[in-house]
């Protein structure tokens, strides 16, 4: 055997795999920092690629794009999608973030992740979507737990008043 590499019996196994019971990959949703990026970048810069290897990365992009990929959708956005991403929608949030000075409304968390949550939902009073008196500023963990009690259709105003009487500061 190599130096350093040892085989491992068979209770060592076991117990490795019961430590590491119920971990996730330990990089799993992390996202990468910018100065490590730049060293990634860094060693890049000047790197000689063979032309085999520029070619396979050439075609992996072509196989992988499009109508090839396997997310794929038929080319179409979804119509909630290009409305939350237009500048009317933005106007409405940000008025609503201003008009409520950047805090959540249930439990006065301030800055941060705040959603503009819709008092009558997105979906179902379309003639509400950028009323600005149809919104109010929630944390996230406040909009979470809110969806997790009421569901994602069909809210009403008095759903949103019944949840906030669990907070003493709702306003």
């Amino acid at each position: 055997m190599p130096k350093g590499v040892y085989k491992r019996t068979e209770e060592h196994k076991r117990k490795i795999g019961l430590a590491n019971k119920g971990n996730v990959s330990w990089n799993k949703g992390k996202k990468r920092k910018p100065e490590v990026i730049a060293k990634i970048r860094a060693g890049n810069i000047g790197k000689k690629r063979s032309q085999k290897f520029k070619d396979t990365m050439s075609m992996w992009g072509k196989i992988h794009c499009g109508s090839k990929c396997n997310n794929w959708k038929g080319g179409t956005t979804r119509k909630s999608k290009i409305i939350r991403s237009s500048n009317k929608y933005k106007l409405f949030r940000m008025i609503c973030l201003s008009r409520d000075n950047f805090t959540c409304k249930c439990c006065g968390y301030n800055g941060g992740k705040l959603n503009v949550h819709h008092i009558n939902n997105f979906a179902d009073f379309k003639e509400l979507r950028f009323d600005v008196e149809n919104g109010v500023t929630l944390c996230q963990k406040c909009h979470n737990l809110f969806h997790k009690e009421y569901g994602k259709r069909f809210n009403t105003r008095e759903q949103l008043i019944n949840f906030a009487q669990k907070y003493e500061s709702f306003q």
